[in-house]
């Protein structure tokens, strides 16, 4: 038998940024800045046959956004993007949104986002890495509606989204590679609910329901993009006690999905419970912990790899101020 190989990645990450908030007028904000990012991915494979190899690359980004109110009750942003990526060259994207508060306690929302994305050094040269991976480019497109009830003790909202990306960086579980998808689509709907009856009590529950589509040519065509569940609900409480004790937990139930680009395999939905809990020790002091999977559900996200069952934190936070 041949001589087992071993091989260890290391990787390293500098960002330099600074950021500039300027208040021209009471109606007129301007947010800008520049950002600098150097990657370097090192790698070892040990036994005869081994060596070294590393990888660098890097990218220079500078921002504007303006924040205009031509009246109290909008708010309209508009924003750009330019990017220079070492190995990727120049991307320039834009942004816009629009909030509309109406004294009703209605708020209604839109946007439009272009993003931008460069493959990670890992997922170009690691053991899984596709050198030939192209960049993503999206397109995304939000509307919505929230009303706030009976003096902001309650809120409904319901917000549609639209999303289109181009090159999408997927994992595929057949080659153990990570490929580009030419053309992806998601669009759905998030519906939330939050209520506060009593000071003490705090609910809160959200709904998504979004349908992912490959369009990319070929057999695969028309088919949910793998792992992404097309039903999500989260539900949770948290319960403030007289005595200075805060308790609260969290529902989350994932519906079914498919764990291959084909839709061969499908993946069961689940649900999951954590549980938390906090009180304060002296002025400065809290003691808190959590237990997540608090029933040691068993669940995939991913077929055949295992996912944590029950586990639980306790830590200590510090209050400076």
């Amino acid at each position: 038998p041949g001589t087992p190989r071993t091989r260890l990645y290391r990787g390293r990450t500098e960002r330099y940024e600074y950021q500039g908030d300027f208040a021209v007028s009471e109606q007129l904000r301007l947010i800008a800045g520049a950002e600098h990012e150097d990657s370097r991915l090192y790698s070892v494979i040990a036994g005869p046959f081994g060596g070294t190899d590393d990888a660098d690359t890097g990218i220079t980004s500078a921002y504007g956004e303006l924040i205009v109110r031509p009246v109290r009750q909008l708010t309209l942003t508009g924003g750009a993007r330019y990017s220079d990526h070492r190995r990727f060259g120049e991307h320039t994207t834009f942004a816009g949104t629009a909030a509309l508060s109406l004294d009703t306690g209605t708020i209604v929302r839109a946007s439009y986002v272009e993003g931008f994305k460069a493959p990670t050094l890992y997922q170009l040269f690691g053991p899984y890495g596709t050198p030939t991976l192209d960049p993503e480019e999206a397109k995304n497109y939000e509307a919505g509606i929230e009303q706030h009830l009976l003096d902001d003790r309650a809120a409904i909202g319901v917000t549609w989204f639209h999303r289109d990306t181009r090159n999408q960086i997927d994992f595929d579980l057949v080659s153990y590679t990570y490929r580009n998808l030419v053309l992806t689509r998601a669009e759905g709907v998030e519906v939330m609910l939050k209520l506060r009856p009593v000071d003490a009590l705090l609910f809160e529950a959200n709904y998504t329901r979004i349908v992912t589509e490959n369009r990319t040519p070929g057999a695969d065509f028309g088919k949910d993009l793998a792992r992404r569940p097309r039903d999500t609900v989260s539900v949770s409480a948290d319960y403030s006690w007289p005595f200075g004790l805060s308790t609260g937990a969290t529902v989350l139930m994932v519906g079914d999905s498919y764990n291959d680009f084909g839709n061969f395999t499908p993946l069961d939905g689940y649900a999951l419970v954590d549980v938390r809990a906090e009180i304060p020790v002296g002025e400065r002091f809290a003691v808190y912990g959590r237990v997540e999977n608090a029933f040691d559900t068993e669940y995939r996200s991913v077929a055949e790899y295992g996912t944590p069952g029950r586990s639980a934190h306790v830590g200590v936070r510090m209050r400076l101020n």
